[in-house]
């Protein structure tokens, strides 16, 4: 046996040297990868599933075969905190064995698609004008002699390039389909701007668009839910208040402009570099972002101003960019289904697949689509803020410290942070943890009542920390209120999901794979989600998670005007069912309400 071995970790880019015979989970802790191990390596949790793809391969221990499905040993998985390393090996951790921080660094490596903008740079220099000084005239002349663009209209573009003229005897004009948008530097790069505007969180990326790598992004609340934590409340405000909407409007765009800003700084570059944009957002998010009246999308039929993809100036909305790039917003389907979920749908349908796709972006506002060959519904539902810690008892956004995954054992409770800190609340991917393994352990009944099995000393609640063994020195718990949040938020997903099932004559029997996009979809436990009826009971393997499928089909957007065309193409297509007009939606929701009635073997899974 070797003194040392080397074990690889190459989707993280990451190796170690190690002693023979420590596990996985061990080797992985020291080359800085953060794990979920739930029970800390006890072989009780499943969390910490890692797939060999170098080396021979190791026989599964007695625990292993308990906590693994059939097609995840056909599949080579194995538990990390298991498998003892005897040979140099390597290990492929699955995105949801691992940390909210490295599933975050996995969601990175995006593919870039073919650069196709419609953004270029042209080189003009001081030796092309006769005369000195330069005019302004001048200059429009010679960009509509030359190169065909549009005349210049802006005195203050004008006077950059005069300026940048004088100074430096050269620059480049950034020109956006025969329109010039500002002039630089030679040496200057230049960038582009993709946001994803959600109900409750914005995330945003800056893209250079000469390589179309991201070189930075950002995650910020979104300041509207001091005005309303969904859409609907948003919409009453706007009617109800005078100047509501552009309240609405000034809130957020200061909250990305100074997201914007701090980008900038961190990548060292002038706003003036920002010559392009894209923003995704659900339909009332974008007409909010671009002054379109809302009041309609709160009244049946729910329709929407304007469906078609959009392009407006940068400095019309507020957007501190380069003033006259353009903004793309994509099409709109419906009145709540939005262009972020054509940009999720652009992301995660690359490929046409084939059989019976449910595509799922979970937030405040859900949106499914139901994808068979042609066929493509889709609709829209409102699960609520809960899967994101709102209106959960001692719920917190998925920020350090906050609980994000949580094994009951009998009376033993486990449970996992984001960073490995003290627990000071719970998000959304442990809130669904906590009730699946209350359920699943006898401890609440499938209406979500707590049974005289209950272990906490105090009525209608569950302690999952102690005040004393907190970062806060309070008591972290799931109450009958939280639990009762979680039931009316599954339901409406749920039924949503057999509502389009139904109207293709399918059955949840029928679906080949299950995409679920979305910062709650990122991280919830597949098993935890099938056991309180949130997925249908399909096998585990056809259901996979994407991440911020609508932040990269944003990106996408921004590089390709293929893209776009695909985008628009795609929308056109889906043709939108809505759910409160449906006669079978109040009656599927009533019955999805209740958690499914387990067998013995989900009980002991």
């Amino acid at each position: 046996m070797k003194d040392t071995l080397i074990v690889k970790f190459p989707l993280i880019n990451k190796a170690i040297e190690i002693e023979p015979g420590i596990t996985v989970l061990e080797a992985a802790r020291r080359a800085g990868i953060v794990v979920s191990a739930v029970c800390n390596g006890k072989g009780t949790c499943g969390s910490c599933k890692v797939m060999q793809i170098g080396g021979n391969v190791f026989p599964l221990t007695p625990t292993e075969k308990k906590q693994l499905t059939p097609a995840e040993i056909s599949s080579g998985i194995h538990l990390s905190c298991q498998l003892n390393i005897t040979e140099n090996s390597e290990f492929l951790f699955p995105p949801g064995s691992l940390s909210s921080t490295q599933r975050l660094q996995l969601e990175g490596n995006e593919t870039i698609p073919d650069l196709d903008s419609s953004i270029k740079r042209v080189p003009i220099s001081i030796q092309e004008f006769n005369k000195i000084p330069i005019l302004s005239g001048l200059i429009n002349d010679h960009i509509k002699t030359r190169f065909g663009f549009h005349s210049i209209e802006d005195p203050e573009l004008l006077n950059s390039i005069v300026s940048i003229l004088q100074k430096s005897g050269s620059c480049d004009l950034v020109v956006d389909r025969n329109a010039v948008i500002c002039a630089l530097p030679g040496n200057s790069g230049i960038y582009g701007l993709a946001v994803d505007v959600g109900t409750t969180k914005i995330a945003l990326f800056l893209l250079d668009m000469s390589s179309g790598k991201t070189i930075a992004c950002k995650g910020v609340p979104n300041p509207q839910v001091s005005y309303g934590d969904d859409v609907i409340s948003r919409i009453a405000y706007t009617n109800k208040t005078l100047n509501g909407q552009q309240i609405l409007h000034d809130v957020l765009m200061e909250a990305i402009n100074k997201a914007v800003n701090d980008m900038c700084m961190q990548a060292s570059i002038e706003f003036a570099q920002l010559v392009q944009a894209v923003i995704v957002g659900n339909t009332v998010m974008h007409h909010v972002i671009t002054n379109l009246p809302v009041k309609q999308l709160g009244e049946a039929p729910y329709q929407p101003v304007l469906t078609e993809a959009t392009l407006i100036f940068a400095k019309d909305i507020n957007l501190k960019i380069s003033p006259r790039a353009m903004v793309y917003f994509p099409p709109n389907i419906a009145g709540f289904v939005g262009g972020d979920h054509v940009a999720m749908l652009l992301s995660s349908m690359e490929s046409k697949a084939t059989g019976t796709t449910v595509l799922l972006d979970i937030g405040t506002n859900t949106e499914i689509s139901l994808i068979d060959g042609e066929n493509h519904l889709c609709c829209s539902c409102a699960s609520g803020p809960a899967f994101e810690g709102a209106r959960i008892t001692d719920g917190i956004k998925a920020v350090s410290g906050a609980i994000e995954r949580v094994v009951i054992n009998g009376e033993e409770v486990y449970y996992q942070t984001i960073d490995d800190l003290a627990p000071i609340g719970i998000c959304g991917s442990g809130i669904l943890d906590t009730i699946a393994m209350l359920y699943q352990n006898g401890f609440i009944d499938s209406r979500g009542a707590f049974t005289a099995k209950t272990i906490s000393e105090k009525t209608g609640q569950f302690i999952i920390v102690p005040a004393a063994n907190s970062g806060n020195d309070q008591e972290i718990k799931i109450s009958a209120h939280d639990i009762n949040e979680i039931r009316l938020a599954k339901a409406a997903i749920r039924s949503g999901i057999e509502v389009l099932l139904k109207e293709m004559q399918m059955t949840y029997i029928d679906i080949d794979r299950i995409i679920i996009a979305g910062a709650f979809g990122t991280y919830l436990d597949i098993r935890s989600a099938q056991r309180i009826g949130l997925l249908p009971p399909i096998p585990e393997e056809k259901i996979v998670t994407v991440g911020n499928a609508a932040g990269s089909g944003a990106k996408q957007l921004l590089l390709s005007n293929r893209k776009r065309y695909i985008a628009e193409q795609l929308a056109q297509s889906v043709h939108h069912v809505e759910l409160m007009t449906h006669k079978d939606y109040f009656e599927n929701f009533v019955d999805a309400i209740n958690f499914p009635v387990q067998s013995e073997q989900e009980k002991n899974q």
